[in-house]
């Protein structure tokens, strides 16, 4: 490197202009991580065409900032970069890159008008989590289900899923409440909700009692587990997927 930056200053991988794009890289995915709302459509249509950086790190920031911060806008550049992260003829190519990349476009594609594949099983997220979500899409690529990233409270009703993983500070108050009323007019009128239910709000304890948090639902369907406990999540998501999971209702 040292060597290239001494006989080619000029060229993007040399150290100077490198780690000058890779500072600014990083400084707007900490942006986006704390401030999502802070980058506008014009500032994304300003990323969107350096995010197929010939510098791996620089890409990694750039779609991890995306997956935060990203529009429907975005797929379509992120669906290009995965493309390129896909041909074997292309150099510095990076898995994770790659990886964080189709994390970021499941996130931004489902901002929009959204189709959904046609699987027999679907898991349902709502998270900013993504090493919670990067975990998620490999079980789910595994065994060939579905990972949808959804942003809304009322998908809970109106999308059907094996298992359902939501942080509720992601959800609007007024969706989370019209999903709780939906529970309780559902249970009156066509049975219980059996689908397993993993709140993993980071500071939340089991309450006493479900009529707390108003879930209409058994409580062996629903556990609260912390959104950082990955394996725990991930374990029942793949017991879920597979057909073996004993609903036992639990805290971690």
């Amino acid at each position: 490197m040292i060597r290239l930056a001494t006989e080619h200053p000029t060229h993007p991988l040399a150290s100077e202009l490198r780690f000058t794009r890779i500072r600014g890289a990083d400084r707007l995915r900490d942006i986006a991580r704390e401030h999502p709302a802070s980058l506008s459509a014009a500032a994304l249509a300003r990323i969107h065409p350096y995010i197929d950086d010939c510098c791996a790190t620089v890409r990694l920031s750039l779609v991890t900032a995306l997956f935060y911060a990203g529009s429907v806008e975005s797929a379509s550049w992120l669906e290009q970069l995965i493309s390129h992260e896909h041909d074997a003829t292309l150099l510095d190519r990076s898995p994770m890159v790659l990886n964080t990349a189709r994390v970021a476009w499941g996130r931004c594609i489902t901002q929009g008008d959204y189709f959904f594949p046609s699987v027999s099983q679907r898991i349902l997220v709502i998270s900013r989590n993504l090493d919670l979500i990067s975990a998620l899409q490999e079980v789910t690529d595994r065994v060939g289900a579905h990972l949808y990233q959804s942003h809304c409270a009322t998908d809970l009703i109106g999308v059907s899923a094996q298992a359902q993983i939501v942080d509720r500070r992601c959800c609007d108050p007024a969706d989370w409440e019209g999903f709780l009323d939906c529970l309780a007019t559902f249970g009156e009128d066509d049975g219980v909700d059996a689908t397993p239910l993993l709140l993993i709000d980071q500071t939340l304890s089991a309450p006493t009692s479900f009529a707390e948090v108003r879930l209409c639902k058994p409580p062996e369907t629903v556990y609260f587990i912390n959104e950082w406990c990955t394996e725990d999540i991930v374990r029942l998501v793949e017991k879920t997927l597979h057909g073996t999971l004993e609903q036992h209702g639990a805290s971690r």
